[in-house]
């Protein structure tokens, strides 16, 4: 693929649609590098990107994790360097990484879907991998007092209705106090508890 084709692809699709788009972009989960979105980062995605980048391969599920360097450039040698870098040498790669998360830069680069799947407990607000009263207590302090919404917010959804609010920390202590039902799945809040 010529540089021309590459800039213009990087172009419309790294600028024009977030400009063209009538909603707001999704926040998605990913990994950055993992380039063919399989949740690792590893040899296949340098041949993922190789394969895009130098024989006009299909593209990735989610453009944010090809942008492997974060700089904002798509498809760039420096993306290839940084993608090496980190699977030889085991280099970190800016976040999200090693672990699934949002991108915490705006480059206009989206996910058509979230690579990551089942990578979060649901009612885990304090993300120690336990379902406690310390997740309770996270969840009060975003609930009354506006303190810091657990991330992703799946994690504080007890009752998987898609808010944060009384009914989840109700059911969260009938789980941990009393033998509830466990919290219900949701997005990537999907590991059992």
């Amino acid at each position: 693929m010529s540089f021309s084709k590459i800039f213009f692809t990087s172009l419309i699709l790294g600028i024009g649609m977030p400009l063209l788009s009538n909603s707001p972009a999704q926040a998605q989960y990913f990994i950055r590098g993992d380039v063919n979105c399989d949740g690792l980062v590893d040899s296949s995605d340098v041949f993922f990107l190789d394969s895009l980048m130098n024989h006009g391969g299909p593209l990735p599920a989610c453009l944010d994790a090809a942008d492997v360097n974060d700089d904002g450039l798509f498809f760039s040698i420096a993306d290839m360097v940084y993608l090496l870098r980190s699977v030889d040498l085991g280099l970190a790669l800016p976040p999200p990484f090693p672990n699934c998360g949002t991108d915490p830069t705006f480059d206009g680069y989206t996910c058509s879907v979230s690579c990551c799947t089942c990578t979060f407990k649901p009612g885990d607000t304090n993300a120690d991998d336990k379902l406690s009263l310390s997740d309770i207590i996270v969840l009060v302090n975003h609930v009354f007092k506006g303190g810091a919404k657990p991330d992703p917010a799946c994690r504080g959804d007890a009752d998987g209705d898609g808010m944060l609010d009384l009914t989840d920390l109700v059911y969260l202590v009938n789980f941990v106090f009393r033998a509830g039902p466990d919290p219900i799945p949701s997005g990537v809040c999907c590991q059992p508890t």
